[in-house]
């Protein structure tokens, strides 16, 4: 295979010494510490080696400024699973990064890096936080297959995933070939489905708005009038206790109310999201108590805040869910199902949490 020649000091063309790599963790270690060779990885990416997942570790995690996400996992040809397997593993790792709460994100960073994925965090405007917690809720990543050869067949799956998925997800698949002549190393990085996976994005990308608050009430009011008075009932009350809106970047309108401690820690949100069938609903988020939880801090506040909302038939199943989950679950409510006093209940028993001190 004569696609890299070099040429000697006799002047004539010849095939490199060497090609391929020794192994699979040699690929890895090359794309882990030059991730500008991955399709569409922008400047200042941070990249995470074995990213622990409940089914194995992944290859390579990649969180951009922006806090795109991206999985890479890296196959040679000599491995059987290059055409058929890697493809389920991807998408099995990616599914349990899909709803992973952002405390045991970090977490699980940490554990390999030994540091946090949001350590000197740029000051972009961008709150890289909200933005990995919103790529992970709502499965926004891109998957990388990083081979030493790209097959037909391989190619084929490609194509079928990015023309049968939807936005949100993108598939690549890169053929890094490597030649070794003497002290000389070359690679040369070829993509199959770069170009389709970028159509998509900027086809998502127009269709995304950053929802403040006014564009969420205008949106609403066109397109959901029925459960605009509880919203706007949830922004006031919460505002007025010193929880203020934020939203984030989707297509249709993502936002809500965080709770923050009396020592400054995030330890939930009030998320308000929209889905065709119920309409906007109302979600209860408080997977980041789970660790003060297990430091024995927050119990008796948090207690009281599940007796105090499951006293309303609104959210007596959510809070049952959450109390049996150990805050794991993220149950949602329709908006069409909350009363005034519902929205007034639930304000008044997160008041207590944030006059609370997680540590």
């Amino acid at each position: 295979m004569k696609d890299i020649l070099i040429r000697d000091s006799s002047g004539g063309w010849r095939e490199p010494l060497a090609r391929g790599y020794a192994n699979e963790a040699e690929l890895q270690q090359t794309l882990a510490a030059h991730p500008q060779l991955i399709p569409g990885v922008s400047e200042g990416a941070r990249t995470c080696r074995e990213f622990q997942t409940e089914v194995g570790p992944a290859d390579i995690l990649v969180l951009e400024p922006d806090g795109t996400l991206t999985l890479v996992e890296c196959k040679l040809a000599s491995n059987r699973q290059v055409r058929r397997e890697i493809i389920g593993q991807m998408f099995d790792y990616a599914s349990r990064l899909w709803t992973m709460q952002l405390e045991d994100f970090d977490r699980r960073w940490r554990e390999r890096r030994l540091d946090s994925p949001f350590d000197g965090a740029t000051d972009s405007g961008i709150d890289l936080r909200a933005a990995v917690e919103a790529n992970l809720q709502n499965a926004r990543f891109r998957l990388v297959l990083a081979v030493d050869t790209i097959n037909r067949d391989l190619r084929r799956i490609v194509e079928f995933l990015n023309r049968s998925l939807g936005s949100e997800i993108s598939v690549v698949a890169v053929e890094y070939v490597r030649a070794v002549d003497g002290e000389i190393e070359i690679l040369v990085p070829r993509s199959y489905g770069a170009e389709i996976a970028e159509v998509k994005r900027r086809g998502d990308d127009r269709q995304k708005e950053t929802w403040d608050l006014e564009k969420h009430r205008q949106w609403m009011q066109e397109h959901d009038p029925d459960s605009l008075e509880r919203f706007n009932q949830l922004i006031e009350q919460g505002k007025a206790i010193g929880l203020d809106y934020f939203g984030t970047a989707s297509a249709e309108p993502t936002g809500g109310l965080r709770i923050i401690t009396a020592d400054e820690t995030w330890i939930g949100t009030l998320y308000c999201y929209y889905y065709t069938g119920q309409r906007t609903s109302l979600e209860l988020s408080f997977g980041k108590v789970r660790s003060h939880v297990g430091r024995g801090s927050l119990q008796p506040e948090l207690d009281r805040f599940l007796s105090q909302i499951e006293s309303d038939p609104a959210f007596a199943e959510a809070a049952r869910l959450m109390r049996e989950s150990g805050f794991s679950k993220r149950p949602n409510i329709p908006f069409s199902r909350l009363s005034s006093g519902s929205v007034h209940l639930l304000i008044d028993a997160v008041r207590p949490l944030i006059s609370a001190r997680a540590s």
